[in-house]
């Protein structure tokens, strides 16, 4: 009986220990995907390093548009709809004992999390 009710205290430790794959904690606070940078900021503090960027996306989840053709001989001239989105990806490092975490944003919003190598004294 002991040794179920051990099992089962631990499993329900992991429940509360075990951070989930979608956020990061920092300081008690959970970032998840779909926050803004300045949400991130207020709960993790500035980054150690942001890198800047600009992506050009052509049709891919945008709609199609058409044009009009004066000319009268292609009434509906097909084009590609053309979006440039601003990219950061924001490096945490939190010391030696954790891992380093790598934020992208696209247009002031978090879309993926990805963890680093072991951190190091700054």
């Amino acid at each position: 009986m002991r040794y179920y009710t051990f099992i089962l205290l631990c499993t329900l430790a992991m429940f509360f220990i075990v951070q989930p794959a979608y956020g990061l904690r920092c300081n008690g606070r959970i970032v998840q995907i779909g926050d803004k940078t300045s949400q991130v900021v207020n709960k993790c503090g500035h980054p150690d390093h942001i890198e800047y960027s600009q992506e050009e996306h052509i049709g891919e989840n945008y709609y199609f548009m058409h044009k009009y053709d004066r000319s009268k001989e292609n009434p509906h001239v097909p084009f590609i709809a053309k979006k440039t989105i601003q990219v950061e990806e924001w490096t945490y490092n939190f010391g030696p004992t954790k891992l380093i975490r790598y934020l992208t944003f696209e247009n002031d919003r978090l879309i993926k999390i990805e963890l680093g190598d072991r951190g190091y004294y700054r």
